[in-house]
């Protein structure tokens, strides 16, 4: 198949969730014979396109035009994927493009095109809004609208799991039947698990993801005090870009700084990190800590568990159809800090299920969620809609 991809970011410019998971799935779909197309906007001033054997990344600088960016959000950029996706689709015909829920970048294409889609349902603006903001604007209720429109226009819906797919099937009044559930993947970069000594060095917990609401991060930092009080000899490394979402509206490393600096010594902020750095911590780790208030998925957790780390993460959104409870991670209340606390300890005190935890989070990856387990399915239902769509056509 000839396969285009729409991403909001594609490593190792702009990644985020969604630009790993187009990142793993273009690997994927490559290694097993096809050839795709990848439309990411850039931050350079000129298109440009990068080729490696079948994977073509078309790295696409966004246009803004303020006075329908004020009323239509996205509308311009959704212009753009459209008149390159077009010209893509004359040199060489298109099977197929998929597109991210996200601010709605399909929405033109799924308009003008006679292409079939897939949307791919990540974590709404909608979901979004409703932890992050107490003000919305008719700007963002035109991007919970784009959204809708654009899964509803699919020819087919996919979610990482079985409640985020209920969260959008109540939100948006669509037939559980017309959602496909393909868990994330991610490529194996970590094939030889190290062994962790726990006896001469000080006992390591990761955080590695934004610093905001929709993460938990106020619990998190809240729970350091508790965690430091029963046990000292601890490093805590807070990989992410920093929001202004802590009490008084300023970042968490300041609401840190202010309000837990008698702890600044065990904890590090470190902001963004690249990718060779990122491995770094995560081989170095212990344990992996980020109780989000949600996740639709938690593709963060997956790159954990590769590492061999467990997780204490909580039953937000469908982050217990990722960690199985108990086995490759802990999961605890949302923003409750007392939980967090004491399942950091029970894992320091139990060196033994520590290191259970770490082979079972080790196993649940290796079975769930290698990258062309992902990539498998998703070209499994590709083949479908594709098949149907034609059948459709010539009806």
């Amino acid at each position: 198949m000839n396969i285009c991809l729409i991403t909001t970011g594609f490593p190792p410019e702009n990644g985020g969730g969604i630009g790993t998971y187009i990142y793993n799935l273009a690997k994927g779909f490559v290694a097993i014979g096809h050839t795709v197309h990848v439309i990411s906007p850039t931050s350079q001033s000129n298109y440009s396109v990068e080729q490696v054997e079948k994977l073509i990344v078309h790295r696409l600088p966004k246009k803004y035009l303020p006075k329908i960016e004020a009323y239509l959000p996205g509308m311009r950029w959704s212009f753009q994927v459209y008149q390159l996706i077009k010209k893509l689709h004359k040199q060489s015909p298109i099977d197929i493009i998929e597109f991210p829920n996200w601010e709605a970048p399909g929405v033109i294409s799924q308009l003008l095109l006679k292409i079939p889609t897939v949307v791919r349902m990540h974590t709404p603006f909608f979901e979004t809004l409703s932890l992050d903001s107490d003000n919305i604007s008719f700007s963002d209720k035109m991007v919970c609208n784009a959204e809708e429109w654009s899964c509803k226009k699919a020819n087919q819906l996919i979610s990482s799991t079985r409640c985020h797919a209920n969260t959008i099937i109540d939100q948006y009044k669509i037939d559980i039947d017309d959602i496909s559930i393909i868990p994330l993947g991610i490529i194996d970069k970590y094939q030889v698990l190290k062994s962790r000594d726990l006896d001469n060095t000080s006992f390591k917990i990761l955080y590695v993801s934004r610093l905001e609401n929709r993460k938990g991060t106020l619990a998190f930092l809240n729970s350091i005090p508790l965690i430091h009080e029963q046990y000292q000899n601890i490093q805590i490394d807070i990989i992410g870009s920093d929001r202004p979402h802590a009490p008084g509206d300023i970042k968490f490393q300041q609401y840190f700084n202010e309000n837990l600096g008698n702890f600044s010594e065990v904890v590090t902020f470190h902001g963004f990190v690249d990718d060779q750095m990122l491995d770094r911590f995560y081989t170095e780790a212990d344990l992996f800590v980020v109780p989000s208030v949600y996740e639709s998925f938690g593709l963060i957790y997956v790159e954990a568990m590769m590492y061999g780390l467990p997780s204490i993460a909580t039953i937000g959104g469908g982050i217990p159809e990722v960690i199985t409870e108990g086995v490759d991670g802990f999961l605890t209340d949302i923003n409750d800090s007392e939980q967090i606390s004491k399942r950091v300890i029970e894992l320091i005190n139990d060196e033994y299920l520590l290191t259970q935890m770490g082979a079972m989070a080790r196993k649940s990856f290796e079975e769930k969620y290698e990258f062309l387990i992902m990539s498998a399915k998703t070209e499994e239902l590709y083949k479908k809609v594709v098949s149907q769509y034609a059948t459709y056509r010539n009806s």
